[in-house]
């Protein structure tokens, strides 16, 4: 059961009528002449008691505030919305699978310097190339590269393709099967990863 609430039907509907004051204020800043204001209106409109086991009304007084004061600050905090919290466990990353290359991307990756580049180079440097082009330029330049090569060059890069394929098929299968193998190790780097 919720506990009874320490202000009453009057000093809510007062308070709930400083809350976007108290907001505006808690963005900006600068809080004494927010509490100075609420304080005043808070003793014109209810009397609190005083504490009468304290002998020195200096004391009485000083308590009497303190008391307002902690009780006005509580109610502000516990009804005003609270900042969302940034979540502090992050995801581990996950690799993504790399396609597997092909065929003329295997013979740029391997041949681009010696057999394509200066063709490019040239063709680039003539001007007659619009922009974004670029790329175009490069694609038929390797394979009019791929295309002078002989017949055998060519079986023979297929083949190392093929290998190449093979092996990415084999490396993803591989990766796949380990990132549903949860093991105690898996467990472990992930708790170091926080």
């Amino acid at each position: 059961m919720a506990p009874q609430e320490k202000v009453t039907t009057d000093q809510k509907t007062y308070l709930m009528n400083l809350m976007d004051s108290y907001l505006e204020t808690k963005k900006n800043g600068g809080f004494a002449k927010f509490w100075a204001m609420a304080y005043q209106e808070w003793f014109k409109l209810w009397l609190e008691q005083e504490d009468t086991s304290i002998k020195d009304e200096s004391e009485q007084k000083e308590a009497l505030t303190q008391a307002i004061k902690k009780r006005q600050q509580t109610w502000f905090r516990n009804h005003t919305v609270q900042k969302p919290k940034p979540i502090q466990v992050t995801a581990p990353k996950v690799q993504k699978a790399k396609c597997s290359p092909q065929l003329l991307e295997a013979y740029s990756n391997q041949y681009y310097n010696t057999q394509v580049a200066m063709n490019v180079a040239a063709i680039l440097e003539k001007g007659d190339v619009l922009q974004g082009k670029h790329l175009a330029v490069i694609r038929e330049q390797v394979e009019a590269a791929f295309n002078k090569e002989t017949p055998k060059f060519q079986e023979d890069f297929a083949a190392i393709h093929a290998k190449i394929l093979k092996d990415h098929a084999i490396a993803r299968k591989k990766a796949k099967e380990e990132a549903n193998l949860i093991t105690p190790m898996s467990y472990e780097a992930y708790i170091v990863s926080l």
